[in-house]
């Protein structure tokens, strides 16, 4: 079952993403931390954005599978068919761009890699680019998130069974997790590099999160806005976007400065971008569906 309340919140979380990566472009000032505490749980608008995505994540698997018996090799396996087919397509797309635009266009992105070698080319076609001490890759800024998601989905049938012993304390307890990693990868400079390969801590509580919300929360309260129908299917279209937005839209950032140099008012730039990006992911959606991903 399609719930419109959680494709708004994806719609939300889209939303901030987006403007967290036009901010970078236009006036960093809007894209700095807003929410801090203690150092520890820092949020600008990506951010947020993200930690919702990853909330929306664990919210929804559980929602799916909490009154079943998971298989793990076919919940793991349709998890990948889920992820890796939009990400592939989005990247060749990454890729074309990378290659066809010329390097004054590409620049115009915050997110540039003037030289490539081995260690980008198999971030890239994993998704595993934090792992590597990298934001994402040449071709397709997001593919970060890959790594991470997946790295979840594979701890998602142990915190499932441990959630439903006991809720309460397995939600303080990923607290804890996410509360020390994240405390020790912001105040001690020395430690990033080694503490990289361990960042989905950094969203442990987050996902973890959402599947306490999922066994807590009454399902009605989840198909509340569905009633609405002509609201719902607005929705349901926006939710069923945001994924192929999201990997899609980075390396089409370069448009805004572009224009920006010509001359042309951002008032222009950022509705062009918008509709570029939404052409775009319109077009990965489509392609996306004809690819069987059910086993």
């Amino acid at each position: 079952m399609r719930y419109s309340l959680i494709d708004l919140f994806r719609t939300i979380a889209i939303v901030l993403v987006f403007f967290f990566h036009i901010s970078i472009e236009i006036n960093p000032i809007w894209g700095r931390v807003f929410i801090n505490f203690g150092n520890i749980y820092r949020f600008n608008t990506g951010d947020l954005g993200i930690a919702i995505f990853i909330i929306i994540s664990g919210l929804c698997l559980t929602l799916r599978y909490k009154n079943k018996k998971i298989e793990y090799v076919k919940f793991i396996t349709q998890r990948f068919l889920k992820i890796y087919p939009p990400f592939f397509i989005a990247l060749i797309m990454g890729v074309i761009f990378y290659y066809i635009l010329p390097d004054t266009l590409l620049q115009e992105g915050y997110y540039y890699f003037p030289q490539i070698n081995t260690a980008d080319i198999f971030c890239s076609l994993t998704g595993f680019c934090n792992f590597l001490g990298r934001i994402g890759g040449p071709f397709l800024g997001p593919s970060w998130f890959i790594g991470l998601i997946i790295v979840l989905y594979l701890l998602f049938p142990l915190l499932l069974k441990k959630f439903k012993t006991n809720p309460y304390a397995s939600l303080f307890i990923l607290f804890l997790i996410s509360l020390i990693f994240r405390y020790l990868y912001n105040n001690f400079p020395p430690l990033i590099y080694k503490l990289q390969p361990f960042f989905p801590l950094d969203y442990l509580f987050e996902f973890g999160l959402g599947i306490y919300l999922g066994l807590v929360v009454k399902n009605n309260f989840w198909t509340y806005l569905n009633k609405y129908k002509k609201l719902s299917r607005i929705l349901i279209r926006l939710g069923l976007l945001s994924f192929p937005l999201f990997l899609v839209h980075h390396p089409l950032l370069f448009i805004v400065n572009s224009l920006e140099k010509l001359n042309v008012s951002l008032f222009v730039s950022i509705p062009l971008y918008l509709l570029v990006s939404g052409v775009f992911s319109f077009l990965l959606f489509k392609m996306i569906k004809k690819i069987p991903r059910k086993i």
